[in-house]
């Protein structure tokens, strides 16, 4: 499953995309979680992302109970990702770490149908959805000995 993750990671050529999709794979983040991620979520003395909001369709919501509310950890390799990416994330007045050229949140539509199926095909990967992300993080968390309860 490693050889699987690096040989998706090579084939993503956009750094932000790149970026995106390693907390998707490396934490089990959803992707409107990830979408509607800020700086200012991002602990970095504790390596963890606190979860407080999710974006749709460019649209920003509360967690759907508060108990979605909580801390992601980040291993280092994400967060050195991000450390890395935040000099080149275009400025925005939302403060998001993913937006769009424009400064607003990335389509979420164009980033599943333009960025994530493209690097699947040319890593010769089996087309799956952008949530099967978490299943693979939930795979590497068991295969870790992890608790399944753990998140």
């Amino acid at each position: 499953m490693t050889c699987q993750i690096a040989d998706l990671m090579a084939q993503v050529t956009d750094s932000k995309y790149r970026t995106l999709f390693m907390p998707a794979i490396f934490s089990g983040a959803r992707q409107g979680e990830l979408l509607g991620l800020k700086w200012s979520d991002i602990d970095w003395q504790n390596s963890q992302i606190h979860r407080q909001r999710t974006c749709n369709k460019g649209r920003f919501f509360t967690t759907k109970t508060r108990a979605s509310k909580r801390k992601i950890d980040l291993g280092p390799t994400v967060l050195t990702a991000l450390k890395k990416w935040k000099p080149a994330c275009p400025q925005n007045s939302l403060g998001l770490v993913f937006p769009n050229k424009a400064g607003e949140p990335i389509n979420y539509s164009n980033m599943v149908q333009r960025q994530f199926p493209p690097a699947l095909k040319a890593a010769d990967l089996p087309r799956t959805r952008f949530h099967g992300l978490r299943h693979t993080y939930a795979s590497l968390m068991i295969n870790q000995g992890e608790n399944i309860k753990y998140r």
